[in-house]
This record gives structure tokens, sequence and C-alpha cells, in this order.
């Protein structure tokens, strides 16, 4: 009989413990979630593709390389997202390279056509291991930021197509101005361009 309170307390117990929310799993702010060791200290071995015919011509699977500056709209990073936008040189002009251009956002090459800037850009981004976009900005990691011109090495991703040409970077190696490149030839901006 004197065990029918130890049976009785241990019931109770139970069911105050079943009856207890699960204690929630801290979740990670974008500042906490770690960006993989991806910036390299050399370029990578091989020639950069340029953007045009890479959108053409690679397919989801192809391991690329592509160089070129970040730039394509006014704003190249997706904030909050592993995203970028990488502008091919020979394609696309910066504002601030054109004679007389004192365009506040020379990124955003608006004095480029749009068939230029569909031709000429490659949205490039970061991936986890199940194939999910890292959900953290790139802007500012390791001094990432508008017109900074980098060689990307990657694998184009399973739902890029010749319309919109999208590569999960394996690697970024950061240029220098003294590395030689592509250009288009800088042309002064019509007065009615947007933006300015």
């Amino acid at each position: 009989m004197k065990t029918y309170p130890v049976i009785t307390l241990l019931a109770i117990t139970l069911l105050t413990a079943c009856g207890r929310a699960p204690t929630p799993k801290p979740v990670a702010t974008p500042e906490e979630i770690p960006i993989p060791d991806i910036f390299l200290a050399h370029p990578p071995a091989g020639q950069p593709v340029p953007i045009p015919l890479a959108r053409q011509q690679a397919k989801p699977g192809d391991t690329l390389i592509l160089e070129g500056l970040i730039m394509g709209t006014r704003q190249p990073f997706v904030e909050g997202r592993a995203v970028f936008l990488l502008g091919d040189r020979a394609t696309l002009t910066p504002c601030n390279e054109r004679p007389g251009d004192t365009c506040p956002t020379p990124w955003d090459v608006c004095c480029d056509t749009l068939e230029a800037k569909r031709e000429g850009v490659a949205t490039i981004q970061i991936v986890d291991e199940q194939g999910a976009v890292l959900r953290r900005g790139l802007k500012g990691v390791q001094g990432l930021t508008e017109l900074q011109r980098l060689r990307v090495i990657g694998k184009v991703a399973p739902q890029s197509s010749p319309d919109a040409l999208i590569v999960n970077a394996e690697g970024f190696y950061k240029m220098s101005a003294s590395d030689a490149a592509p250009t288009a030839k800088p042309v002064a901006c019509s007065p009615t361009c947007a933006g300015h």
C-alpha cells in the first residue's frame, strides 16, 4: 500500500514532462551563417568563358570559369541571400568608364541596352549540401562590393537556361587592377539614360 504514493508521484511527473513544449532550437542569424571557404588565393586554372557564350552553350552540371565585374543592376547583391550578378566586361560598361558620366551607381550599367544586359549577366550563387541558396548576403564578405572584379569557378545550376545563366559557385578569385581584362569600348551615355 505504501507504493501507491510513489507510483502516483511518478505518473504526475511523467504527465507534466509530456505536457512541456520542446525547447526551440536557436535559429542562426544571417551574420552567423558560415560562408564556405570559397575565396581562392590563386585564379582557377583554365580560360574563362565569355558570359554570352556560356549562356548559349553551357548545360546544367557543366563546370565553368567566368570572369567579370559585380554589376548589372542597381542592386547586384541580393539582400539576405548568397547571390549576386556578374557582368561580362566585353559586353557591359560601367557608367564611370564612360566619358563625362557622373552616375552615382555606375554598376547599374544603365547606358547599356536591355539586350546587352540579358546577354552579358550571369547569376552567381552559393548553395548548401542540399542545393539551397545560403540565407546570407555576400556584400562586404571578404571585401566584396559593387564593381569588384572576380574570376568564378562553379557548376551550372539545374535551373539554369539560355535565358538566365545561373552558376553554383565553388571558388572566387578577386582580381587586381593589374590583371588584363577584355572591356567594352566606352562611349558617351545618352542624356536620357535612366538613373541620371
